[in-house]
This record gives structure tokens, C-alpha cells and sequence, in this order.
């Protein structure tokens, strides 16, 4: 699962996981994102290789940037959480509080410099609407965008 931030990658792979019957989902930002960290080496490192060794039949990897580029050719599918910028942010600074909009704003430019670079959403398999506004039962269902 991929998107930019607060786009509802960390909720749509835990309703996926569970329809999955409990697919192992990795959480790039709980585990390996940190500010300043090269987290991608660790990714690679630490779960990418020993799960082409042998690992589970499905594994999720929800983040931002994890279906980059490098990783394309080894994914199995590809999925693309789109939201606009402004719901985003909003999401993002009421979920991390007031004090955080700087940091969105930063968390913003970056994300725009790297999507612009590597537009994941165009070799997505699918393109789901995080922000629907059809309705639908979104613990079962989702709106596909492309």
C-alpha cells in the first residue's frame, strides 16, 4: 500500500490483512521510516531478502515510497491510496495535533519531490479512493479509482 501521508494506508491494509485471513503486514513507518534514517537498506535487508528466501505467502508492505521504484519488479501487486492534498494535511494534523502543520507542510514538499521523481500510482495495479465520497461499507468495501 502505498500514497502520501494520511491517505489511509496503515487502515486499508488492516482491513485487506483481515480479509486476507491475517496476512503479516509491515508498517514502514512504525519500523523503519525515521527522519534522517536511510530506511529503505533496512527494509531490504532485514525483510525484503529473507522473505525471497522463503517467508510468508502474502506480506504487506503499507508506507510511503514502498512501492518504489526498486521494489516494482518484486511485487506481487501494487496498490495506490489517492486523497487530495488538503484532506491529507487536514487528516494528518488532527490525527498528530496542531503543533504538528509544520511538519506537514515539510512532510509535503518532500513527498511531492520524490512522487515527481517516482510517480508509483502510474504502475500501480490499482488506485483506490481514500477519500470517497460514494457511499460504501468501507470496513468490506472500497472505491476504485483506475
Amino acid at each position: 500500500m502505498d500514497g502520501q501521508g494520511a491517505a489511509g494506508k496503515t487502515t486499508f491494509s488492516g482491513r485487506l490483512a483481515a480479509a486476507l485471513g491475517g496476512a503479516p503486514v509491515v508498517h514502514t513507518d512504525d519500523v523503519f521510516a525515521r527522519v534522517g534514517h536511510p530506511w529503505w537498506p533496512t527494509l531490504e535487508a532485514d525483510v525484503l531478502a529473507p522473505l525471497a528466501a522463503g517467508g510468508p505467502a502474502v506480506l504487506l508492505i503499507e508506507g510511503i515510497s514502498s512501492s518504489r521504484r526498486a521494489i516494482a519488479g518484486r511485487l506481487a501487486y501494487g496498490i495506490w491510496l489517492q486523497v487530495p492534498t488538503g484532506s491529507r494535511m487536514a487528516r494528518g494534523i488532527t490525527r498528530d495535533g496542531p503543533q504538528a502543520a509544520a511538519d506537514w507542510d515539510r512532510y509535503e514538499a518532500e513527498e511531492t519531490e520524490f512522487f515527481s521523481a517516482d510517480p508509483v500510482w502510474q504502475r500501480a495495479d490499482l488506485v483506490v479512493d481514500g477519500a470517497p465520497g460514494v457511499p460504501h461499507d468501507p470496513e468490506n468495501e472500497y472505491v476504485r479509482l483506475r
